[in-house]
């Protein structure tokens, strides 16, 4: 460890905190001209951060929005029952489509826009009941 070595990684650590800072100000920039044309800046930022969740991560989160939606309708004082009559999607993998098909669930998306589409369709399945 020599005083040159330090002052080389400070550098270093600094420009990197200079480029974070300009990418910051240019993602700010980004999200006001959105919302200039009537964007709302907050569904956007989570639109964009659930977007980029990988696979996994966003299977969580969906079913965690689905729980979401039910206990809320039941603090509202909706049926538990009325709450499960929900739509619902999921992603299928392009062999188990029959046997979701099989227990009421149709095709409601390909894919081949993104990634899922390389081993996923998106299905869909309404009314009520648990999803088979």
């Amino acid at each position: 460890m020599t005083n040159s070595d330090l002052k080389q990684r400070a550098e270093s650590i600094m420009r990197l905190i200079e480029q974070r800072d300009e990418l910051s100000a240019d993602i700010k920039a980004a999200f006001d001209a959105a919302a200039s044309v009537g964007y709302n800046k907050p569904a956007m930022r989570k639109a964009i951060r659930i977007a980029t969740l990988d696979s996994a991560k966003r299977e969580k989160h969906e079913s965690e929005q689905m729980d979401l939606e039910m206990y809320l309708a039941e603090i509202e004082g909706k049926a538990l029952r009325e709450a499960a009559e929900m739509t619902r999607l999921c992603y299928v993998t392009f062999a188990d489509v029959p046997t979701y098909e099989a227990k009421g669930w149709k095709i409601h998306s390909e894919l081949s826009a993104n990634l899922h589409g390389d081993y996923s369709i998106l299905m869909i399945r309404e009314g009520e009941g648990e999803p088979g």
